[in-house]
């Protein structure tokens, strides 16, 4: 049963694949790295502090995350695909969890290390809702919404284009590091080197979601909005 689903799945050509894998790449341009990461803090008042600003950015992130959500729902349909085929819900294994959560935890504690020599002043053990609010949003739109975008399709595009699974890495690596470094170019190793680990964590938990989802999620969870008070301190 579960092979005569699978052929009747559309099956990419390397043509369209990476033609899909460029449209995504500049959505995720225009859609969520310009308006939040350059638009948006050049037009909030400069006198604004870095706490404020980054509060903005997370409010952004997560109107973005909603749109590319629909957009890519929409994309899914068109082409005859369910959520299920890019790995959401997908059983995992106990390596792809462990994986994840060692991914997730030293990247977060990564960038507060980087916070606190930037920003000495900031307490990242501070609860407030305006925390809380940052979290869950920045979750939506990383931990869901980048995954399902580099992992789930860009990665599942090039395994149908016959790409091979190191390739894939790298590939949506650099996606994300692209629109991750449009406001600073010198971000593009860093992006690239966590998102190359969180494919790593994908293909190890058997090409499930839940995992890249857990470790990139646990980062933008817990770590907002002081990694965007990075972003901010850095421009």
């Amino acid at each position: 049963m579960e092979s005569s689903q699978a052929a009747k799945r559309p099956i990419c050509s390397p043509k369209q694949a990476w033609r899909n894998v460029t449209i995504l790449t500049a959505l995720f341009c225009l859609l969520f790295a310009l308006p939040n990461f350059v638009l948006l803090p050049s037009l909030l008042p400069p006198a604004l502090d870095v706490l404020s600003v980054a509060l903005w950015m997370s409010l952004g992130f997560t109107v973005s995350g909603v749109l590319l959500w629909v957009i890519m729902q929409w994309w899914l349909r068109h082409d005859g695909m369910t959520l299920a085929d890019l790995g959401w819900g997908r059983p995992t294994n106990v390596t792809g969890m462990l994986l994840a959560l060692l991914v997730g935890a030293g990247w977060l504690a990564f960038s507060f290390w980087s916070l606190s020599s930037r920003l000495p002043g900031v307490d990242v053990t501070q609860i407030s809702p305006a925390r809380i609010l940052a979290g869950l949003g920045a979750g939506f739109a990383g931990g869901v919404v980048e995954e399902l975008a580099l992992r789930g399709l860009v990665m599942e595009w090039l395994r149908q284009a016959k790409v091979g699974t190191w390739a894939q890495v790298l590939v949506s690596g650099a996606v994300f590091a692209i629109y991750h470094s449009l406001h600073n170019a010198f971000g593009f190793p860093f992006s690239m080197f966590i998102s190359c680990l969180w494919a790593v964590v994908y293909v190890m938990g058997r090409r499930s979601l839940t995992t890249s989802i857990i470790s990139h999620g646990l980062v933008d969870l817990l770590g907002e909005p002081f990694l965007l008070m990075l972003v901010v301190a850095s421009r």
